[in-house]
Parts: structure tokens; sequence; C-alpha cells
């Protein structure tokens, strides 16, 4: 959850966090342990409810990792709703 944030903005911090979690070695005696994760990003709109706004960002989730591991997926409803309100 990143109140009073646009798009943009969630997608570099979640970048952020993919960056930060493929240099990560959480076990030093098995250097070659690698991970990876992949999000979904929606905003929520004026009348969404939770479940509303969870479904879009589980698909967005989906439609990332059908293009591979460790990647974002973008509500495609994003790119009408502009600024977050």
């Amino acid at each position: 959850m990143l109140p009073r944030t646009v798009p943009e903005e969630a997608e570099e911090v979640v970048n952020r966090m993919l960056i930060a979690v493929r240099h990560s070695r959480p076990l030093p005696d098995q250097a070659s342990f690698r991970y990876t994760f992949s999000a979904g990003i929606a905003c929520a709109r004026r009348g969404d409810d939770v479940s509303e706004l969870y479904r879009r960002a589980d698909l967005a989730l989906y439609a990332a990792k059908m293009r591979g591991r460790d990647q974002i997926g973008m509500d495609p409803e994003m790119h009408i709703i502009g600024r977050p309100g």
C-alpha cells in the first residue's frame, strides 16, 4: 500500500524492491542461492471496495508472471484514471 502515490512512483518503488531482492543473498553459506519476485500494481479508484482493488492487482501480478520471473505488472485500467483519488 502506497497512499498518495501515482502509478509511476509505485512502479519505481517496486522496481527498487526487485533490484534489492535480486541482489540479496539470504543464505551466506550458499552464495548461489538466489530468488526473485513479481508484483502487480493497481490504483484505488473512487468507489472501489478492497476486493475490487485486490482483484485488479492480482490480475496485474498474473500478467507479470506470464511474462516471466522478476517482473512488474501494471493494471491496464490505470491509464484511464491518472492520479489516484
